[in-house]
């Protein structure tokens, strides 16, 4: 909608983002796993601002302190026809104690179906803590998720 953008993923678990459209600041009081996004539209560009983030070490990421906050934008991409075919996504990472510097990344994400699409579905992904058996192929092929 207008006033609330979610996006749901799965990387290392299912996940669920809630960009709030239209807040002019953050009301959390207590640091969040995944902070607090608030946003507005410029156009048809999400700009977000993440901020109460709990600070974290983790494999997947740099560390990062309670201070960390995140400039985002998505901006659709359409092809000659001016068909939607995709997002460009681009962070910033702001942390003064973790970083030395503001940390640049950019993501494009292109759309492979519709809401529509009738064979489509969300795949659960979970992070598993047992990592020694992943190139075991009776792992691969018969493992139970847990």
């Amino acid at each position: 909608t207008p006033w609330n953008v979610q996006f749901l993923a799965g990387t290392a678990d299912n996940f669920l983002r809630q960009v709030l459209v239209g807040k002019e600041k953050h009301v959390q009081k207590v640091p969040q796993w995944y902070g607090e996004t608030i946003g507005f539209w410029d156009g048809t560009t999400l700009v977000t601002w993440t901020a109460n983030v709990q600070g974290w070490w983790t494999h997947t990421m740099f560390e990062y302190s309670d201070q960390l906050e995140t400039v985002e934008t998505y901006k659709p991409v359409y092809d000659a026809s001016r068909k939607f075919i995709g997002l460009d996504h681009d962070t910033v990472f702001y942390d003064p104690p973790a970083l030395v510097q503001p940390v640049h990344a950019t993501y494009h994400y292109s759309r492979v179906a519709t809401t529509d699409d009738p064979t489509r579905r969300y795949t659960f992904i979970e992070c598993l803590s047992n990592g020694s058996n992943l190139h075991t192929p009776a792992f691969v092929q018969s493992a139970p998720h847990r």
